[in-house]
């Protein structure tokens, strides 16, 4: 699944323009990098985990 195919399925399941969940899934994405430059670990309970 794309980033673009993403952020559609969340349009229609969050009730969102395209372009606002493609913003969502952008910032979701940006906020894990962020995280993960901190040296820290993100864990989604029941999506998954990031780490370095």
């Amino acid at each position: 699944m794309t980033k673009v195919e993403l952020a559609n399925e969340v349009a229609k399941t969050a009730g969102l323009t395209k372009a606002k969940a493609l913003t969502v899934v952008d910032a979701f994405f940006e906020a894990i990098k962020t995280i993960l430059a901190k040296g820290e670990k993100v864990q989604a309970v029941g999506f998954g985990t990031f780490e370095t």
